[in-house]
């Protein structure tokens, strides 16, 4: 029986990706390790979204390369692989290269195949619920999307939806055999469906109807214009319980011109009026948002309307990140910033966005909330409210793991919010 050891990079979507590709090895007969020396096989899921990530990965690949003169096998699957071939092969030459499309065949470019970069993900198998409170479930890969800095495109190509029968059959084992946490995770939620004739609002609303329990779902990441042609539906989503009050929109930037110049397909006030939509309607929903400082375009005055945007939204959570231009992006081609700029900006924008996050959490302190216990960290509990904001309990022995409990809320910071069991009351 050979064996298998796995590393992955990057996001929620490769972090499924890894797991089916474990679970179709594993139906082969390989079984996994704890550690590269151990194994037959090695295989690296990579993420090429980002400058500093490739450089941890080319490490990595360095190191796990020399492992292939001792007879082992070393598999770089993920968008790296797909996006920068000829710099996967330039540091490790004898590895053997799988796009994300391809991951239902890992088996066959193991025993057969040099290279398995190029074809449509066929979207057959989906990662089987394996235990514990959360279930990663992947409902499409690649995007609608034409953004001028992002590599993505490159790693995964063109929108493929999973079937919604599958999705929803996976589900629902899932929450009959212990799961209390459903992520529903793609490139970008939003666009799931466009290439099946249905979207995302019709396949939550089978899960809704399907599965039955108890249980949260959280939807991934959206992308602002899909959003905005499905808002209606899935603003009345939002009603059912069972779905995290939480969408996570990237804005990116708070300037039109920047925007249109990166081949984003919205403006800031369509964004803006998007999200008071939405906050009209659920004052408590979490709002996360992107933002990328130093883009293409950007100078002082465009900087200062992001600053502005992020005013008036008051998002309770940013992820910034300064740009990188990305080798065979469009923006490659475009004027950069200069780093002490993106890094000065990116500074000021984080305790812009530390503060209104602070702001949004303190409303919260002495209210009474329900809250899903997902883990335990160092002696604590935590959860998360109906709104998917992070709640940490001192431990309490008579909590558990997969809990819904009622949470008093005694502090919070930007990131978290501390709380105590109130009157040890289980609304399960």
């Amino acid at each position: 029986m050979k064996k298998l050891y796995m590393e992955t990079f990057g996001c929620w979507l490769n972090k499924a990706d890894s797991l089916i590709m474990k679970q179709i090895l594993e139906e082969k007969g390989y079984t996994p390790v704890s550690s590269p020396d151990r194994a037959d096989v090695i295989l690296l899921n990579t993420c090429a979204v980002r400058a500093d990530t490739e450089r941890k990965i080319v490490r990595r690949l360095k190191e796990l390369s020399r492992l292939v003169d001792k007879g082992k096998v070393l598999v770089v699957a993920g968008c790296l692989a797909s996006a920068r071939p000829g710099l996967v092969k330039s540091v490790a030459p004898k590895a053997k290269l799988l796009s994300p499309n391809m991951i239902e065949e890992v088996h066959k470019l193991i025993e057969e195949e040099e290279f398995m970069l190029r074809g449509i993900r066929r979207g057959k198998v989906l990662p089987r619920y394996e235990g514990g409170v959360r279930y990663v479930v992947p409902i499409a890969s690649g995007c609608l999307g034409s953004c001028a800095y992002c590599i993505g495109k490159l790693g995964r190509g063109v929108l493929i939806s999973y079937p919604e029968d599958l999705i929803v059959e996976n589900i629902k084992y899932a929450v009959e055999h212990g799961a209390k946490e459903i992520y529903l995770t793609g490139q970008d939620a939003a666009a799931y469906g466009f290439d099946r004739g249905t979207n995302l609002v019709s396949l939550v609303k089978k899960i809704l109807r399907r599965v039955e329990g108890s249980y949260k779902i959280r939807i991934g990441m959206m992308e602002p214009s899909l959003v905005m042609k499905i808002i209606d539906g899935l603003i009345e989503l939002y009603e059912d319980e069972r779905l995290y009050r939480y969408a996570h929109i990237p804005a990116q930037s708070g300037d039109d011109e920047v925007l249109k110049l990166i081949g984003r397909r919205y403006s800031v006030d369509e964004y803006v009026e998007l999200i008071r939509f939405l906050r009209d309607r659920y004052p408590d929903i979490t709002i996360a948002t992107d933002i990328m400082v130093g883009l293409p375009g950007e100078d002082e005055e465009a900087f200062k309307r992001t600053l502005k945007l992020i005013e008036i939204i008051e998002p309770d959570k940013v992820h910034i990140a300064r740009f990188t231009p990305r080798i065979g992006t469009e923006a490659m081609l475009m004027k950069d910033v200069p780093e002490p700029v993106k890094k000065r900006r990116s500074r000021e924008l984080t305790a812009l966005a530390h503060r209104i996050a602070l702001r949004r959490n303190r409303k919260l302190v002495g209210s009474i909330r329900r809250a899903l216990m997902t883990e335990q960290d160092h002696g604590k509990v935590l959860g998360r409210l109906d709104n998917y904001k992070l709640v940490i309990l001192n431990a309490v022995h008579n909590v558990k793991i997969g809990e819904f409990i009622l949470v008093k809320i005694v502090y919070a910071s930007h990131t978290s919010l501390s709380g105590v069991l109130h009157n040890k009351l289980s609304i399960e």
